[in-house]
C-alpha cells in the first residue's frame, strides 16, 4: 500500500437476500463501482472522503482518511456502513 494514499475496502455479504440489488458506490461523488455481493477497495488520496451508495435510497458516510491507514465499510441493500481502521479492529 503506498504510504501517501489511504486503502478502503467496502464490503457486502454474500447473502441470499438482497443479492439481486447491487447499487452504485461513490467517493466524492464520483462513481467507483456496482457494489453486488462481494468486495471492493479503493486507494483515495488523504483528506475527508465523502461515500455514497445508492439504490432507490441514498445513504453517505464521511471519513478522515490518513496516508498509510486501512479503512472498513460494510455495505448492505441501500446503505453503508462505516467500520474500525485496521488498526483499531486489531487492538
Amino acid at each position: 500500500m503506498p504510504a501517501d494514499k489511504g486503502t478502503v475496502y467496502i464490503c457486502r455479504d454474500a447473502k441470499f437476500v438482497g443479492r439481486a440489488v447491487s447499487y452504485t458506490v461513490s467517493a466524492n461523488g464520483v462513481p467507483l463501482a456496482k457494489l453486488s455481493a462481494g468486495s471492493y477497495f479503493y486507494h483515495p488520496t488523504p483528506g475527508e472522503v465523502a461515500f455514497t451508495a445508492q439504490t432507490e435510497a441514498k445513504t453517505s458516510v464521511t471519513a478522515d482518511v490518513k496516508g498509510g491507514e486501512v479503512y472498513y465499510m460494510k455495505g448492505s441493500v441501500g446503505k453503508l456502513v462505516p467500520g474500525a481502521t485496521a488498526d483499531a479492529a486489531t487492538k
